[in-house]
């Protein structure tokens, strides 16, 4: 039986627009034609099926993959995206009212991405890859942010200037717990200042800010007994010298 292309694809479009898409094109290719397969080249031409309904739920199933839209995200409001595709992963949006939103990405090849937008410019990222490790990074609008990466490496961790940071390893309970650089109770108005030092960091030329006790004056003496007890007195200081050839 000759097959005739042209007219059956013109016969299906208008019958797309008089009913406007009642049905899926296959759908309705199975019920007039059911003994015979639609063509590929038919089928390629025909539109993605699209469902909506009437609370403004998208859902496109196409080759790229699943694409879902909730009504909100187009209006400027809330709404859910999500997206499936073979080579882009899975992506999620949360579209928020007032401006903020949350992505979630995960990747065919592995890792996943979390961003949380806010209203006031600030978000948090966290991304774990299946080699690089963990990374957070909180950003905060004008202020700059912290920055913990976990690797085979390590544990490193960045804050912003003027501010302590607090690392903590906690392969049980509570060891290797440390702060580097004071905090404002230790050193009130300057907590930039290293409380330890770094081999890297001892080198001609290297300055860094320290913090001394105060010094003072004020003698301290020793009890009677005490003092009388100890195997010294300034009888023996030539002796002590000689012992030790000064």
């Amino acid at each position: 039986m000759e097959l005739h292309v042209l007219p059956i694809l013109t016969f299906l479009s208008i019958v797309l627009v008089v009913s406007q898409a009642a049905v899926p094109p296959e759908i309705y290719w199975k019920n007039e034609l059911p003994n015979t397969e639609m063509p590929k080249v038919i089928k390629d031409s025909l539109p993605k099926y699209e469902y909506m309904d009437d609370k403004g739920t998208a859902v496109n199933v196409g080759k790229g993959g699943v694409h879902v839209n909730t009504g909100g995200a187009k209006q400027g409001g809330g709404g859910t995206t999500v997206n499936v595709g073979p080579h882009t992963g899975v992506g999620v949006n949360t579209h928020k009212p007032n401006g903020g939103h949350t992505d979630v990405n995960v990747g065919p090849k592995g890792g996943v991405g979390v961003h949380t937008g806010k209203p006031g410019g600030g978000h948090t990222d966290v991304n774990v890859g299946p080699k690089h490790g963990v990374g957070v990074n909180t950003g905060k609008p004008g202020k700059g942010g912290a920055h913990v990466g976990v690797g085979k490496g390590g544990v490193v961790v960045k804050g912003p200037k003027k501010k302590p940071i607090y690392v903590g390893v906690k392969p049980g309970p509570n060891p290797f717990n440390y702060d580097y650089a004071a905090s404002e109770a230790q050193l009130h108005d300057d907590p930039t200042r290293a409380l330890f030092f770094l081999e890297k960091d001892m080198k001609v030329g290297q300055s860094m800010k320290l913090h001394f006790s105060k010094s003072t004056n004020d003698a301290t003496f020793l009890p009677r007994e005490e003092a009388n007890s100890l195997p010294f007195s300034s009888d023996k200081t030539p002796a002590i010298l000689r012992e030790f050839a000064v």
